[in-house]
């Protein structure tokens, strides 16, 4: 009994000693040591506050206190003319506090290497990764930022352009439906709906399909930065983020007016094939509430693709004979000629000189095959219905575009309140060959119209403790003008019957109409409760009414007329709640840091749909020694099947799939940065990825024994690979070159997925003469790309597609007038002709491949105000 209490008694006493410790450690590393090292600057002790200051910011100081240290040792090595040593500090306090803002009372000198600092450091900061401030090289994934001066030296015209520069991204640019489909990381999918497309943190992709609408919409005045992060997100992303996530960092509207009132950014420009655009932000600031509007509108003839075979409708080229005679044996043995006949009775028919029906000795119809009279009867129907009026509205393709963007932002105190809407126009016929479907003026257009409003909250409550809520309502709508024409005559469908009849060929246009909305709202904390441990914490619910299938009419105004198809029961709006909740917890010893996060979801549709509940953790190990960093990185993430997926249902897939399971994803990966010098600075990347649950379309049985397809998780894919960057800056010249390696595999049939170059090489040099004058060069390397027979993904009727290099030109001047940059560019400078794979399966209806665009020249200007 009395050891046991004399055991207590220490217990007690070292509890005790623990925390008087704590206590005294407090008391010397606390508010009062910076108030002391403030006084000694006051009296002029400089030489002293860095010696003083430097073992609690190694061990003691939260987070505001190491701010403050780093800032007064800083301004005292300036004051006794140590520049390097103020810099250094300059460089450990942004780190701290990326957005650090000096006070009016600083030092000007101090008040100068801030803001040159941030300029450069604030290229390496991003928001997306973790969902907060951190340095790109820190955070636990691999990720690449474009900036704003990127895109304006090297002249994009639109968002979709930056992608064809940067590792990791196989892209086929189909101009249709989806105007580039954007395969990141070699996952080949039907839309790019793995990938998720965020702006200032609110996603963009599609409620229904969850493509991310990546074309020309979407503003490049108000762009501050756009983040790349690579690899599986769900972590922190929940659903969808499977293979990466793409975020456009807007301007603040401070940085809009930067020291004025008010301050206007202008971008706007005049190409080939009549296209133009014009989009503008104005920001105005007053006292503590400032307002930007921004907008964009977007207008192309497009790419004119009716010289080529798949849009030319030239009847000349069609061999009626070879589409039209019926010869041969079926799986079966018998007479091909012998079915059709029993089946249409055309036997039975008065005798004509359309065809001519071959009998064996045993009186089985072995051929049916057309006469030249019935070859030219069938080519002057086909004609008469794909030119009623010749010279009228004739059959040609519209690839025009007319797009537009408008958003309204205001900041108040804490708050952010914004209002953004976009509307695309674009011909969708480039998906499309000319053997089903007929591309007319206003005809074969893709719709969409898209809203959005949020309410973002961030408040810092004291010295360790910061907290943000956003708010979002989304509305996303295939406006009702969104048809597509087909066609139906003798050289794609009919056949002997239909020619013994005189039947004229069917033009039909069906018209498509299709609107889900949703609610989202997230709240997260970061915590800082020790100097050497970062905790983030969120939770996030959505609830929405998810449309999942089109409505589809023959009459205009589809949302009134139109109809849907398939086994959907109830309604076709489909009421859907997600939650989901996540942690992520960073703690720094020495030169690592160590990451650990994780995120549960859950998913409810109706009563007793949706996949229930997912787990996704996420653990990264981050090395850092000056400037060289390693980072080794364990990731999961899953993609929940699309409504469109679950329920939609078109000719050929007639069966919906509620119980969809969610696709699942597996990655390690390794990444290196090294700065050598202040010119030189590369990272390579290595991972292997592990897919399953792939959603296929499989063959189902009806009851009446046809069969049909239907979407299921029947796949695994493994996808290994490489991406790395090169920088080289000296003197007036900024070079740049990156380097992508893919090899995607189909586990099901051990084939390589299709369409997927092995090798990507980008490359550029930005020069800059006379202080105005800028030219910049870039390339672009695609390796050859397997597709259809022996690979995994395609039918085309090619096997490959060949590699290609295309080189571009911008050239600008700058200060033709105070705030105004002239740029003269020429794209794709020697005429290269060069096709991307077609979309999909690659075969009918769709094109197998599809050509991309020539030389084209480009003159923009920009102004800053």
């Amino acid at each position: 009994m009395l050891s046991i209490k004399k055991t207590y008694h220490n217990i007690i006493v070292l509890l005790l000693f623990i925390f008087m410790n704590v206590l005294v450690n407090g008391q010397d590393c606390g508010d009062e040591k910076i108030n002391n090292a403030q006084k000694k600057y006051d009296i002029g002790l400089f030489q002293e506050i860095e010696t003083y200051l430097m073992p609690c910011i190694i061990d003691g100081f939260n987070i505001l206190q190491k701010e403050k240290a780093y800032k007064l040792i800083a301004i005292s090595n300036l004051a006794i003319d140590s520049l390097s040593a103020c810099i250094k500090a300059s460089e450990n306090l942004l780190k701290i506090k990326p957005y650090f803002e000096p006070d009016l009372f600083d030092p000007p000198k101090f008040i100068e290497i801030i803001n040159n600092l941030k300029k450069i450091e604030q290229k390496q900061i991003i928001t997306s990764v973790s969902k907060k401030a951190e340095n790109v090289l820190e955070a636990p994934a691999t990720v690449l930022i474009i900036t704003e001066q990127e895109i304006i030296d090297r002249g994009y015209h639109d968002i979709e352009e930056i992608f064809h520069d940067i590792p990791g991204f196989e892209i086929s640019k189909g101009r249709g439906a989806n105007y580039s489909n954007l395969y990141q990381r070699g996952y080949r999918s039907v839309l790019t709906d793995r990938t998720i497309l965020l702006i200032d943190g609110v996603e963009q992709n599609d409620l229904t399909s969850d493509n991310a609408p990546i074309s020309r919409q979407y503003p490049l005045s108000n762009i501050k930065r756009v983040e790349i992060i690579y690899g599986p997100s769900s972590t922190m992303y929940g659903a969808n983020a499977f293979v990466g996530v793409v975020n456009i960092v807007t301007k603040l509207n401070e940085d809009i007016c930067e020291k004025r009132d008010i301050g206007i950014n202008l971008n706007s420009a005049y190409s080939s094939m009549n296209t133009k655009y014009i989009d503008a932000v104005i920001g105005i600031k007053k006292k503590k509430i400032s307002f930007s509007l921004t907008g964009r509108y977007y207008n192309t003839n497009g790419m004119d693709l009716t010289s080529f075979d798949s849009w030319d409708f030239n009847q000349d080229n069609i061999d009626y004979y070879s589409v039209m005679n019926i010869t041969g044996v079926n799986d079966k043995g018998n007479f091909v000629a012998e079915d059709y006949i029993n089946n249409t009775r055309i036997d039975t028919l008065p005798a004509n000189n359309l065809y001519q029906i071959n009998y064996n000795s045993t009186g089985d119809a072995t051929d049916i095959l057309l006469t030249e009279e019935g070859k030219s009867r069938a080519y002057s129907f086909d004609n008469m219905a794909l030119n009623p009026n010749p010279g009228k509205n004739r059959v040609k393709m519209d690839p025009s575009q007319e797009d537009w963007y408008l958003k309204g932002k205001m900041q108040l105190s804490n708050f952010t309140f914004a209002i953004e809407s976009w509307r695309s126009d674009e011909g969708s016929a480039a998906w499309y060959s000319d053997k089903s479907f007929l591309f007319r003026q206003n005809y074969m257009r893709w719709v969409n119209w898209n809203s959005c409003f949020y309410v973002n909250y961030e408040k810092q409550l004291n010295d360790s403790l910061f907290i943000s809520n956003i708010t979002s309502y989304r509305l996303h709508t295939v406006n009702g003008n969104t048809n597509y024409e087909t066609f139906n005559g003798y050289f794609n469908g009919y056949s002997f019957l239909e020619l013994a009849i005189d039947k004229e060929p069917v033009l039909t246009t069906k018209y498509y109409y299709r609107t889900s909305n949703q609610i989202r709202n997230e709240t997260k904390i970061n915590w800082t409760p020790l100097s050497w441990l970062d905790i983030l914490s969120g939770i996030e619910f959505r609830s929405g009414l998810i449309q999942g299938d089109y409505l589809k009419s023959t009459e205009v105004n589809p949302d009134e007329t139109g109809t849907i198809s398939g086994n959907i029961f109830g309604t076709d709006h489909f009421r859907s709640f997600d939650l989901g909740v996540y942690t992520q917890l960073k703690a720094k010893v020495e030169n690592f840091n160590f990451i650990l996060g994780g995120r549960l979801d859950y998913n409810k549709i109706r009563q007793n749909g949706g996949y229930g509940t997912v787990f996704n953790p996420r653990l990264a190990i981050v090395y850092s020694q000056g400037d060289f960093i390693i980072k080794t990185i364990y990731a999961t993430a899953f993609k929940d099947a699309s409504y469109l997926e679950k329920y939609g249902t078109v000719a050929g897939r007639d069966i919906s799939n509620p119980t969809l399971e969610p696709e699942k994803a597996q990655n390690i990966e390794v990444s290196t940065f090294w700065k050598t010098n202040k010119y030189l600075s590369f990272d390579v990347s290595t991972f292997y990825s592990l897919y399953s649950n792939v959603v296929g379309l499989a063959d189902v049985e009806l009851e009446n024994g046809t069969t049909t397809g239907q979407f299921q998780a029947i796949g695994e894919q493994t996808i290994y690979g490489l991406q790395s960057n090169l920088k080289f800056n000296i003197s007036n010249y900024h070079f740049w070159a990156n380097y992508t390696f893919l090899n995607p595999t189909d586990k099901e049939t051990d084939l390589r997925i299709s369409d997927i170059a092995s090798h990507h090489i980008n490359a550029g040099i930005n020069a800059f003469y006379f202080k105005k004058l800028n030219i910049n060069v870039r390339s672009n390397f695609v390796g050859e790309r397997l597709t259809g027979e022996g690979t995994s993904g395609s039918l085309n009727e090619n096997t490959s597609i060949d590699p290609y290099v295309i080189l571009h030109l911008m050239i600008g001047y700058e200060e033709v007038f105070k705030g105004l940059r002239v740029q003269l560019g020429v794209q794709n400078i020697f005429n290269t002709q060069y096709l991307d794979p077609g979309v999909r399966t690659a075969t009918e209806p769709f094109a197998p491949v599809i050509p991309q665009a020539g030389r084209t020249y480009s003159i923009k200007l920009i102004y800053k105000y």
